[in-house]
């Protein structure tokens, strides 16, 4: 389940995982079908008790690391408060 929340979080935030010059070239919609796809021909990657627990708790676990990096930034800390239901 760790491999699909790196898959989950490429998907929602695409540019945060490329390169600067490549940034320009990253669309949304390329993204879209990707969990559906996943699901599809890999579904083993979802055979997890849990699997929306365990992939906030990894999340949080990653954006926490975030903001011990970068303090100021705000990314983090939204994907945060979405996760744990708290209005910022």
């Amino acid at each position: 389940d760790f491999a699909l929340d790196i898959f989950c979080r490429m998907i929602e935030q695409p540019k945060k995982y490329m390169s600067k010059e490549t940034e320009k070239f990253a669309k949304k919609k390329d993204y879209q079908n990707l969990l559906v796809w996943f699901e599809e021909f890999y579904p083993e990657l979802f055979d997890f008790e849990n699997l929306d627990k365990r992939l906030n708790l990894y999340s949080i676990e990653h954006d926490l690391k975030d903001i011990i990096g970068w303090p100021s930034a705000s990314e983090p800390k939204e994907q945060i408060a979405k996760i744990v239901g708290y209005k910022i």
